[in-house]
């Protein structure tokens, strides 16, 4: 990606996407992160500045994953979209939708608001996850490609986490199969994602009042 882009970066409260946004703006990337409350803007911008000098490069918009009305506006004037924010809680939800429809939704929210206004690529972060499980221990290694899935009917070796991801890749996949704009589409899939925490409470997250009441639900 050229320096000096507009880069679109879900999830950026996240683990993944506050590391992801302190490297595009050391290389003087301009920034917009989103976020599900505005009302944590201030304090991950506090915690990115300790780690680059761009921190004017960085702005921030509210946004929910499965609201399709406020991609377009979010993805316009914008060169790249690193689509990073899904579910990712420390417990289950009680319903397997809680994870499965904002993914999903989510990923198609964002290709389709992409595509309609000219981004040149979307990078998606999927998992092993999307690719390893549902099968028999036989064929659980080897070299994998495009054609490998998680069979995401195998429920007894699947977790919600896994379909989630699974079939949000592959509906961000047929998107682009479908779709005539041009728009690129990349996936990464880790199959896990290490490194310095740079949150004190990255375990805690806060009502409105600022007072800690429940596990976070994490946007990787």
């Amino acid at each position: 990606m050229p320096q000096n882009s507009k880069a679109l970066l879900t999830g950026v409260t996240g683990f993944l996407g506050s590391h992801t946004a302190i490297q595009l703006l050391n290389k003087s990337y301009q920034v917009v992160g989103t976020l599900r409350d505005m009302a944590r803007a201030e304090e991950i911008r506090q915690v990115i500045a300790q780690h680059t000098s761009n921190i004017d490069k960085l702005s921030f918009a509210e946004a929910d994953l499965t609201d399709a009305a406020v991609w377009p506006d979010l993805t316009k004037g914008v060169d790249y979209v690193l689509h990073i924010a899904s579910p990712f809680p420390r417990e289950l939800p009680k319903s397997e939708d809680d994870l499965i429809v904002p993914a999903r939704q989510g990923a198609l929210n964002v290709l389709s608001a992409a595509a309609k206004n000219g981004v040149k690529r979307v990078v998606l972060t999927s998992s092993t996850g999307a690719i390893l499980y549902g099968k028999d221990r036989a064929n659980r290694s080897g070299t994998y490609d495009e054609t490998d899935w998680t069979d995401v009917t195998n429920r007894a070796d699947t977790t919600p986490y896994f379909r989630s991801k699974t079939m949000a890749e592959r509906a961000a996949w047929d998107f682009i199969e479908k779709d005539g704009s041009g728009l690129e589409l990349v996936a990464i899939c880790p199959g896990a994602i290490l490194g310095p925490v740079l949150e004190k409470d990255f375990g805690l997250t806060r009502d409105k009042k600022g007072i800690v009441v429940r596990a976070k639900t994490c946007q990787v």
